[in-house]
């Protein structure tokens, strides 16, 4: 693959649009992570249901990311995507406004969250359509190297809610999320033939294909777990490691950060060498990375400060 070929080929206004809007979502469906340690200080949350709590956005964008991609299919991904961006802009803007008053207030809120995660069924399939076949792979990392927005949540959120309040984050996030829906309504276009009637059956059928079900498998453990420890980790640190919530955000986004600025680069590779062999070098490196981690001992307890 050659870059002028990227240049060539496609539609750039999409691509870029669809990059942003994928990583503002992210922005916002995992805003609960680095931001329940304050949240259960308020509310007196234990630490099993801090851990319930972060978990609901990931759950909810995975469920609403086939009604998504089911709508994107008949009513154009532009529409979809700026249907579920003022949806989560109204969302936000509430709990900025009015906050949450207990656990299940935050459940509710972490379900609408998910409507950010579930940009992904939106997204990549809006960039890759305008490209041809010995580009997927590349275009789809550059636009889902989005989810770095979990690396600004993380290397932020504990910073803007040590000076502001958790609130606060809220508002900071507004401001890109707006101008955001603006520059995605202004710029995206669906590609010629991309919006058609589909009959529901025609879903069915993709489970009925066995290469199907195994790249499910394989996003299940491959991305779930890249969200759900994003999620985890801010609780993580702070739990087992006895470290600061701040420090704990830096942390989380050094790691998200290699995770999210590698996408382009394994999808370049995959398009060289294939996905299976990618994906199994991948699994290997990675649980040898897990293997190590799980053997790693408790830190310890941070010092009171005096009068305390």
């Amino acid at each position: 693959m050659k870059l002028s070929d990227l240049k060539q080929s496609g539609h750039w206004p999409t691509l870029l649009s669809a990059f942003l809007y994928f990583d503002i979502s992210f922005m916002a469906w995992v805003s609960l992570g680095p931001l329940m340690v304050y949240i259960a200080k308020e509310m007196n949350i234990p630490v099993e249901q801090k851990l319930t709590l972060v978990a609901i956005p990931v759950l909810s964008g995975a469920i609403l990311r086939i009604p998504m991609g089911v709508l994107a299919d008949m009513i154009g991904s532009k529409i979809t995507g700026v249907i579920a961006q003022i949806v989560l802009t109204i969302a936000c803007l509430y709990v900025w406004k009015f906050g949450l008053a207990n656990p299940n207030h935050v459940a509710i809120f972490g379900a609408l969250l998910g409507l950010g995660g579930a940009s992904f069924s939106v997204a990549l399939p809006q960039a890759s359509r305008w490209y041809p076949p010995h580009l997927q792979g590349v275009v789809m990392g550059i636009a889902g190297a989005g989810n770095m927005g979990v690396v600004l949540d993380t290397l932020f959120a504990p910073s803007i809610a040590e000076a502001w309040g958790w609130q606060g984050v809220y508002l900071a996030l507004l401001i890109p999320m707006i101008v955001i829906l603006a520059i995605y309504t202004a710029t995206v276009k669906d590609a010629p033939g991309s919006v058609k009637p589909i009959k529901l059956a025609a879903y069915g059928r993709l489970l009925l294909d066995a290469d199907s079900r195994w790249f499910m498998f394989f996003y299940f453990i491959t991305f779930g777990g890249f969200v759900g420890l994003a999620s985890a980790l801010p609780l993580y640190f702070t739990a087992h490691f006895h470290v600061t919530p701040v420090a704990a955000g830096l942390m989380v986004s050094l790691i998200v950060f290699f995770g999210s600025t590698f996408r382009p680069v394994g999808g370049a590779i995959a398009d060289r060498v294939g996905g299976i062999k990618s994906l199994t070098i991948m699994f290997v490196v990675v649980s040898a990375c897990y293997f190590g981690v799980a053997l790693l001992p408790e830190g310890r307890p941070r010092p009171m400060a005096a009068g305390r």
